[in-house]
């Protein structure tokens, strides 16, 4: 029982050593800087240190959108909540010919050094899978949620 307990205490401690909420004020002024100069009426707005980067997590026109600054304020990535009616047409070709007998439920577009995914959730009566595509529609990787 104590192996457990010490087990859980240090399960616990590298989750919160992982990401650390922060108060605006704790968050260096180059990255306020860049990220109000980039959005403006953002709502909803939280940071959080996660590991040697900074991530902002706010509402922009009703879309969740997550960026990470590194400390010298370069974005160095960007997730974005959108709608199927957003993806592109060779995603959703890609979809329709080899997942048709799922629904989608969820859609991120991440961007890393200018190269954009797409990470799409998708369900059916059996399953649950998230799929990486890349802007043509080519299937990155597929694993079960």
């Amino acid at each position: 029982m104590k192996i457990l307990k010490t087990s859980l205490l240090f399960l616990f401690a590298s989750f919160a050593m992982h990401a650390q909420d922060l108060k605006k004020e704790e968050v260096p002024a180059n990255l306020i800087s860049s990220f109000e100069k980039e959005f403006t009426n953002v709502s909803d707005v939280e940071w959080e240190k996660d590991m040697d980067n900074y991530k902002v997590e706010f509402d922009l026109d009703r879309q969740e959108q997550e960026v990470w600054y590194a400390p010298n304020g370069k974005e160095v990535k960007r997730e974005v909540e959108i709608m199927s009616s957003q993806l592109p047409n060779s995603i959703l070709s890609t979809l329709k010919n080899k997942f048709a007998s799922f629904e989608i439920e969820d859609i991120e577009m991440t961007t890393i050094n200018n190269e954009v995914t797409y990470e799409v959730e998708v369900e059916n009566s059996n399953k649950e899978m998230v799929l990486t595509l890349d802007k043509n529609g080519k299937v990155l990787s597929e694993r079960l949620d």
